[in-house]
């Protein structure tokens, strides 16, 4: 009887661990194509660092207004996505290498539309570049004629404007070069320039945390035809999604254009304490 009655435990104890082991196997099967599902649902994408209040790091997270724009465009995309900040040449060789997903900020040329496709139908924001004077200066409005025996100042790196490479060459106009906003307005407000160069949005938020709304003034018109910034996905990185990927991200960001979620998020990022 004990023989019969260790026989039958035998046989439970066979069939469950047969059982386990199937499921086990089960799982094994299952588990790369869970990861893989969990991994296509994230997007990794490059913003351009210390570039406020477009894109900036605080609190160890991507804050500003592309950070803000491109968060609410994946969330209704059902996509979970991680920003990393960089200088901006290297968020252009990551897009082109296909290292990420998209790139945030960037605008539109011929030869960066060969390594990625831009979202063109709806811009992140348009960037004009105007000539901020003292509210005190005589200067009332742009023009190259104006600046005959002036110094201003624009940040190192930014495309000179057009017009003023003739003003050089005659020896009628000086340009100083800095490294971020700081420096041109402090070089503004200690009259060692006549005025400064630079994207009128992003001075106004400046303006507004310094209270020098009312001492800087902006001259019009812009100093240059506005430019569009745009997010723009590496064409290496969409081989790894859905064919309508980037169709679909349009229409989302058009969705947004018109229930007037970029505005509110434009108006929020300049007014940012």
């Amino acid at each position: 009887m004990l023989f019969y009655i260790h026989v039958l435990l035998y046989l439970m104890v066979f069939k469950m661990l047969k059982q386990l082991k199937i499921i086990t196997v089960i799982i094994t099967l299952l588990s790369p194509s869970w990861l893989t599902a969990s991994e296509n649902k994230t997007v990794y994408l490059a913003g351009i660092e210390n570039y406020k209040p477009y894109s900036y790091m605080q609190d160890n997270q991507a804050k500003g207004l592309y950070n803000d724009i491109v968060r609410e465009l994946f969330d209704r995309a059902g996509y979970q996505v991680k920003i990393q900040l960089v200088p901006f040449k290297r968020m252009l060789s990551l897009t082109e290498r296909g290292q990420v997903t998209a790139m945030i900020g960037t605008f539109y040329t011929q030869s960066r539309n060969e390594y990625a496709l831009f979202l063109k139908r709806v811009q992140l924001t348009g960037i004009t570049s105007h000539l901020f004077v003292l509210s005190s200066s005589a200067l009332q409005s742009f023009s190259l004629a104006n600046l005959a025996g002036k110094t201003i100042t624009k940040k190192r790196g930014f495309i000179l404007t057009p017009g003023y490479q003739t003003l050089l060459q005659q020896g009628m106009l000086t340009i100083i070069e800095t490294e971020d906003i700081h420096q041109l307005i402090k070089l503004l407000l200690n009259k060692r320039v006549d005025g400064f160069d630079f994207d009128a949005f992003a001075t106004s938020y400046y303006l507004k945390q310094y209270q020098l709304e009312n001492t800087i003034r902006k001259l019009s018109p812009a100093v240059a035809p506005i430019k569009n910034t745009y997010i723009a996905l590496s064409r290496r990185a969409l081989e790894n999604f859905p064919a309508n990927f980037s169709s679909e991200l349009n229409q989302i960001m058009q969705d947004m254009q018109a229930d007037g979620t970029l505005q509110r998020l434009r108006t929020a990022a300049i007014n940012l304490n």
